[in-house]
């Protein structure tokens, strides 16, 4: 359940789970999700208008989790893609990249709004929607900061990439990642 600040409830106590989002909360329970946005309206998603049919309930976990993805959610993972609502829209997509897989988890890690998949044995990294950015040719995922990704060639070499997969610098040692303030590599 969630409270507000001055101690009165906003919520029933009726949730499981609670995943903080940009302008909204999701809220897990028993018959579906609610999101709870910032002027205290509450939307109700019923696990069946969700996706999850005869029963199935996402397998949620601390590796596996809902991720929030501009004003979408991730909801859960399936062989090829992902199943997304869309919080604008109140639609539900099921987004799949053909012959693309996930980290050996079956998780696709999202950071500054682009997946990390794999295709043939190489990674790059996909939008939200299921559209290549960097187009598989890294030999590990790709994990974004400050728009600038570490990962490493099919050949061994350390390199640093921008969001369109561009190799800025390239060494054959470890590059230790100084990124804080100015958003570059040094």
């Amino acid at each position: 359940s969630v409270s507000a600040l001055d101690g009165s409830w906003v919520t029933e106590p009726v949730y499981h789970d609670v995943y903080p989002g940009p302008n909204s909360l999701l809220l897990v329970g028993a018959d579906g999700c609610d999101l709870l946005a910032n002027d205290g309206s509450i939307r109700h998603f019923s696990w069946e208008a969700l996706g999850f049919l005869n029963g199935d309930r996402p397998g949620w976990s601390m590796e596996m989790r809902p991720q929030w993805v501009g004003n979408s959610i991730i909801l859960d993972y399936l062989p090829e893609g992902w199943r997304m609502l869309n919080t604008s829209t109140e639609e539900v997509s099921t987004i799949q990249v053909e012959g693309a897989s996930p980290s050996e988890s079956g998780v696709v890690h999202f950071s500054e709004r682009l997946g990390s998949l794999q295709k043939d044995g190489l990674w790059g990294a996909v939008t939200p929607y299921g559209e290549w950015t960097v187009a598989p040719q890294f030999a590990f995922d790709l994990y974004f900061y400050n728009g600038y990704a570490q990962t490493t060639l099919p050949d061994g070499q350390y390199v640093i990439v921008d969001r369109n997969g561009t190799v800025l610098l390239s060494s054959w040692n470890f590059l230790e990642q100084h990124i804080w303030n100015s958003g570059r590599y040094y």
